[in-house]
């Protein structure tokens, strides 16, 4: 379910929606909801949830969540005071320990886990044996040829007075790369 569909469940989110658009459309924009609203907002937000609340009525998550405290707070009656926070506090590290059933549980994993190899343990024989084959059948493998192997064709070129962006179509290499193969015979 989205925030725009909802469902014939939901009567009373889809009523106070309709209320909020007439208000939103009859007064100016960032004009403060009616305290009425939000009531009605957070009674809702407490039987559906805060975020499918907050979502279809278009409101503020952090707005929502006071008015609901407000409303909880209201219901439990007046709060108890607060008890002076003490100055120097220590701070209590609880150690947790695994239960050995988690282990147990993880074992299987772990075994799988070992057993497959991870990426820098793979086994390159097989790679190795494509090396040797190319270098015996003279074939080049890896990356394919970029334009410095047309270098001493681009030098060519310009000495014969073609211009760079010239070159670079008849060549059918990019212009930066004409220019870099040209910068690196000046001295």
């Amino acid at each position: 379910m989205t925030c725009s569909n909802l469902d014939s469940g939901y009567r009373d989110l889809e009523e106070l929606r309709v209320r909020l658009a007439e208000f939103r459309s009859a007064n100016r924009p960032r004009t403060p909801l009616p305290e009425e609203l939000w009531r009605a907002a957070a009674e809702i937000a407490a039987q559906r949830g805060m975020n499918i609340t907050a979502c279809v009525l278009r409101l503020d998550t952090k707005s929502l969540t006071k008015w609901m405290a407000k409303q909880a707070g209201q219901a439990q009656g007046p709060a108890e005071p607060k008890r002076a926070k003490r100055k120097y506090t220590r701070r209590k590290v609880a150690v947790m320990e695994t239960p050995a059933t988690f282990l147990e549980l993880l074992a299987p994993f772990w075994t799988v886990m070992r057993a497959t190899p991870r990426r820098g343990q793979l086994d390159r024989s097989g790679a190795v044996q494509q090396q040797q084959q190319a270098a015996a059948s003279g074939t080049r493998l890896g990356r394919p040829a970029t334009s410095a192997v047309k270098a001493a064709d681009v030098r060519k070129l310009f000495s014969q007075g073609i211009s760079k962006s010239e070159i670079s179509r008849r060549l059918d290499i990019g212009r930066t790369s004409v220019r870099r193969i040209l910068a690196q015979n000046k001295p």
